[in-house]
């Protein structure tokens, strides 16, 4: 045994080198040896990559594989694995809406070598219980009178009840399309999927066509909390936090709102959703951006607009700030690209990865400041000379004595890109996002957040980005080839309920905590619907805050404004 030999050929060392006698050495081999196994490689996964990624660009793969380096990283694994586990769940929810795809059928003579394929690798975790975010296949061995069927996954039979799946279409766009006489229901021997469910049970489902992606900032700290780079991602392979570059929809307008007021817009300004139509280059091309059902709500404040995600505000936000602002704000940013001077920008009409918008909005989190967020906290060489140390910009102001050290992007004190007043001003009317808007699910994590949802044209793309004081998570889902999910796949029903599964898991254990306002931050009670001050007569007084000295000094009517009351009228889920 070569642990013996080496432990061995040390003592004989420690012997001639005066550190142990003879007798003492030889008293010592003759003791067993307890070998412990090498751990599981936990950095197995997108964030692991994301590690060795940023090691290979600083220090090469040479140095890496010879020069002994330690690396300290921020990793939890808990947080990781709930992760995993939320994307999961959440595409296989996602699953459940879209069409089933005809299985594919084993003939007799290949059905037995299948399931003792099966058995050779049980299917269910390590304790053989199904759990809600595991796979596995199953071969249909009978078809019940009742439309239910009994499948085997190699180790366990199930009785599946009747089940009510709508089947592909041949003519289905973007999806593999099946001979006009596929069977339109299962058969023995048909290989199908099953999922585990809560109760240790499994239900019918079918391999993911659509993915999804997730990327988590502990804002207390500044580190990388979680990346799940894809349904189920492989180390090395297609990371859809960095790589993946989609249109985030409506998930964009708080960095559009945020510069808006900047330029002294208040979330009280009255703007107007009604129709907008541009004309293109040739009297027969025109744009006319829609709101979702292309419903139009009349005279709305800013932050109604941006709780209910009113894309005809956007677009007139953009107008009046002017498209060479908004592009300059977004050249600041943390999205390293230039961005088509078009108001189609105010939509999100445009591609950004998920690990950039994550970042953006971490700017907004943090009181306007922008950092890099720490994937690596310290390298160190085989002597314990520290290589490398990153901390997050808005936890140092003096990073290091070190200049070496100090001029590495990670030790830069954090850039304040907007005013901490406006910063805090939009963070409360996404606030409004979760409490009365599109993102009201997210009410479920029971603590103050603040988040927006986003969606694309025939819900090919659908986010939420939404953070808490302690937590920052942004989440997307889609088709790697961009087809729609569906028509209801917007960010609130696709996106947030990944999102909320992962954030209830960071959160566990932690204190609730709510947004500071900096000095500069006033509160008025102002009518919500004409965005005036209000008075004893305002049915419904809201408190808005503003920048010290913007507040209106005009004061509503009784009866007066437009736009959208307190019954929810007109509400999306955008």
């Amino acid at each position: 045994m070569r642990a013996v030999a080496r432990r061995n050929w040390v003592l004989r060392q420690m012997a001639a080198d005066g550190f142990a006698s003879p007798e003492e050495v030889a008293r010592a081999q003759r003791e067993p040896i307890h070998l412990a196994p090498v751990p599981r490689n936990r950095l197995d996964n997108a964030y692991g990559h994301a590690i060795l990624q940023a090691l290979e660009r600083r220090f090469g793969r040479n140095t890496l594989r010879r020069q002994g380096l330690t690396v300290l990283v921020p990793y939890r694994d808990e947080a990781e694995r709930a992760a995993r586990r939320a994307v999961r769940e959440g595409v296989l929810e996602i699953e459940q809406r879209q069409f089933y795809r005809p299985p594919e059928h084993l003939p007799p003579e290949q059905r037995d070598g299948m399931l003792r394929r099966w058995a050779a690798a049980p299917p269910w975790g390590e304790d053989g219980v199904p759990q809600p975010w595991e796979l596995a296949p199953a071969l249909v061995v009978r078809i019940d009178d009742d439309g239910g069927m009994e499948v085997h996954d190699g180790v366990h039979r199930w009785r599946l009840p009747p089940v009510h799946w709508q089947w592909q279409k041949p003519e289905a766009d973007g999806m593999q399309q099946p001979a006009d006489d596929a069977p339109r229901t299962w058969r023995v021997g048909d290989e199908v999927w099953l999922q585990g469910t809560a109760k240790g049970g499994v239900r019918l489902t079918q391999y993911p066509s659509v993915q999804a992606a997730l990327y988590s900032l502990d804002l207390r700290d500044g580190t990388v909390l979680a990346r799940v780079g894809g349904f189920d991602y492989r180390f090395g392979g297609f990371d859809r936090v960095s790589q993946a570059r989609r249109q985030p929809g409506s998930a964009f307008k708080p960095l559009l709102y945020a510069t808006a007021l900047e330029q002294g817009l208040t979330p009280a300004t009255i703007e107007m959703d009604t129709p907008l139509v541009f004309a293109q280059q040739s009297a027969e091309q025109f744009w006319r951006p829609e709101n979702y059902r292309n419903r139009f709500a009349g005279p709305v404040t800013l932050r109604n607009a941006l709780e209910h995600s009113r894309n005809l505000v956007a677009v007139k936000v953009l107008q009046q700030i002017g498209v060479e602002r908004f592009r300059a704000k977004l050249a600041q940013l943390p999205f390293d690209r230039d961005f088509p001077a078009q108001l189609s920008l105010a939509l999100g009409a445009t591609e950004v990865t998920l690990e950039a918008l994550t970042r953006a909005y971490a700017v907004l989190a943090k009181g306007g400041r922008k950092w890099r967020p720490v994937t690596i906290r310290q390298v160190q060489d085989r002597n314990g000379r520290t290589l490398y140390r990153a901390l997050a910009g808005f936890r140092c102001q003096v990073c290091h004595a070190d200049p070496v050290l100090a001029v590495t992007p990670e030790m830069r004190p954090a850039e304040q890109l907007f005013d901490r007043v406006d910063a805090f001003l939009i963070t409360n009317m996404m606030k409004g996002v979760i409490e009365r808007g599109t993102g009201r699910r997210a009410r479920a994590l029971h603590r103050p957040a603040a988040g927006k949802t986003g969606t694309t044209n025939k819900q090919v793309d659908a986010w939420f980005m939404g953070f808490t004081p302690q937590i920052l998570t942004g989440v997307w889902t889609g088709r790697d080839t961009p087809t729609s999910m569906g028509r209801h796949e917007t960010g609130a029903r696709a996106a947030l309920p990944i999102w909320l599964r992962a954030m209830q898991a960071f959160h566990r254990g932690l204190p609730k905590r709510d947004f500071v306002p900096p000095p500069g931050v006033e509160w008025v009670a102002i009518d919500p619907k004409s965005g005036k001050r209000a008075t004893e007569q305002t049915p419904h007084p809201f408190l808005e805050a503003f920048r010290i000295g913007t507040a209106p000094e005009a004061e509503a009517g009784g009866e007066e404004g437009g736009g959208e009351g307190h019954d929810g009228f007109l509400q999306s889920d955008l």
